[in-house]
């Protein structure tokens, strides 16, 4: 239900058909496993057609090192079925993750940490998987990631 926003669905819903978890998830340590916890989930629909994509990108270090992300997602806090949007800046940068600080909650997780482009383009730069220990963490979009990403689309 993209854009949901209560009883609000303004652009319909749809349904997975199926999900894929990255190869390498459940195969590693755990800390370790944690830079494979991503996924997708295939819908019935080509929503993107219809609402828009977000493009995804790879950046260096530098690049990424104070950058002002945003999130957008729905937050358990928040009224049921309510989107919400939040924006900080990255504030560490590691081989496979990004530390934000952005407000994040249960609910969250595989919501996209993005930024906006000068030309106003959406551009992830990592998926939000963990609130804990007081950081948000998200898995950060490597060039392997970006090539898992595109198999998967494929």
């Amino acid at each position: 239900m993209p854009a949901r926003s209560g009883d609000a669905v303004p652009f319909g819903m749809d349904s997975s058909t199926s999900f894929e978890t990255h190869p390498l998830w459940g195969t590693a340590p755990i800390p370790e496993n944690r830079m494979y916890d991503i996924g997708m989930v295939r819908l019935t629909k080509p929503l993107g057609a219809r609402i828009g994509w977000f493009g995804v990108g790879t950046y260096r270090d530098a690049q990424l090192a104070n950058m002002i992300v945003n999130n957008a997602g729905y937050p358990a806090d928040k009224p049921l079925g309510t989107q919400w949007f939040n924006a900080g800046r990255i504030l560490k940068v590691q081989p496979n993750t990004l530390t934000y600080g952005l407000d994040t909650e249960p609910g969250q997780s595989g919501s996209p940490i993005f930024q906006f482009t000068a030309d106003s383009q959406r551009i992830v730069v990592a998926v939000h998987a963990y609130g804990d220990s007081g950081e948000n963490i998200g898995i950060r979009i490597t060039n392997d990631l970006y090539d898992q990403i595109a198999a998967w689309v494929s």
